[in-house]
């Protein structure tokens, strides 16, 4: 999978032109971070995804106003084929947003986070 990172973007890309982007444009008193985890919720290093046949299969869950305190976690993931998940996250105030948009096999999602 290919990673791009250009400007305030960063974009997953798999051999079948599938992607996820990410705004990540900083703000103020907000931390916004992707991620690779296993089925057990375990973070991987970054490096399990560059594989170039690993293929986006799909969104397998998100999570917006997930609250701990003052501070909203919010999180969308997606199914690799190698059976982990890409996860893009935001911990905020509930002020600033990072939007995100899919393209996998021609299903499109978007959100914010």
């Amino acid at each position: 999978m290919l990673i791009k990172s250009q400007g305030y973007k960063i974009n997953f890309i798999d051999k079948e032109d599938s992607y996820v982007g990410f705004d990540y444009e900083s703000y103020c008193c907000e931390n916004f971070w992707w991620d690779v985890r296993d089925a057990s919720n375990q973070v991987l290093d970054d490096s399990s995804i560059e594989d170039e046949n690993i293929l986006l299969i799909g969104l397998a869950d998100t999570e917006v106003g997930d609250e701990e305190g003052d501070v909203e976690h919010d999180y969308a993931s997606f199914l690799l084929s190698n059976g982990t998940y890409l996860c893009l996250h935001n911990s905020h105030n509930g002020y600033y947003g990072h939007g995100w948009e899919s393209n996998i096999k021609g299903s499109v999602d978007k959100g914010v986070l």
